[in-house]
């Protein structure tokens, strides 16, 4: 909890790291992190930030993997679950902005090799997560087969082509579903 409210202060503040000089904005990002960083052998955080597509700043504090000892490093991989989310329907609604795509147009209209679920889906659905198409990590997971190797978009559409059912109508009802966000980055590679 103390991470998470660390970072949200982190995310609100960085408005003001715009009128700090380049050469002055590590000092104080150093001074900020050094008071809120874990101790080596705790579980830890990665900060980077990018700007004009160089790494500006990089830091890395605690541990990866407590059991088997192992630092966060510059190339640790973390899962990034659900976060990713909210940046994904950012970039539906920049897309939106610019003209490239409707929030009310058939999922189809991007995706048309999907199937035809009886029922038109918008991308809007998708957003709200009330497009009923079932959540196939969580339909993996019923069926004790949650190997992440096996939830890539060819893997998403194929299974989407062999089980053409939905969970409600759209727009009826509401339902987590990581597959519609998958099919949104589709849509956002598309569009964009």
């Amino acid at each position: 909890m103390r991470l998470f409210i660390f970072c949200c202060c982190l995310a609100v503040v960085s408005n003001a790291f715009g009128q700090i000089p380049d050469a002055v904005l590590p000092v104080v990002l150093d001074s900020l992190l050094k008071t809120k960083a874990p101790a080596p052998e705790d579980p830890g955080f990665a900060v980077c930030i990018v700007k004009n597509g160089r790494i500006f700043y990089e830091k890395q504090f605690g541990m990866a993997d407590l059991e088997l000892n192992r630092p966060i490093t510059s190339t640790t991989s973390f899962s990034m679950g659900s976060v990713s989310k909210q940046f994904t329907a950012a970039a539906i609604m920049l897309l939106e902005e610019q003209g490239k795509l409707h929030r009310s147009d058939p999922i189809h209209k991007y995706i048309p090799e999907l199937p035809d679920f009886g029922r038109p889906i918008t991308i809007d659905h998708l957003v709200g997560h009330t497009s009923g198409i079932y959540s196939l990590p969580e339909v993996m997971s019923l069926q004790s087969n949650t190997s992440n190797e096996r939830l890539t978009m060819d893997y998403l559409l194929s299974w989407l082509k062999r089980h053409p059912v939905l969970a409600f109508e759209p727009g009826s009802n509401f339902s987590y579903s990581n597959s519609g966000y998958m099919l949104m980055l589709l849509i956002v590679e598309r569009a964009s």
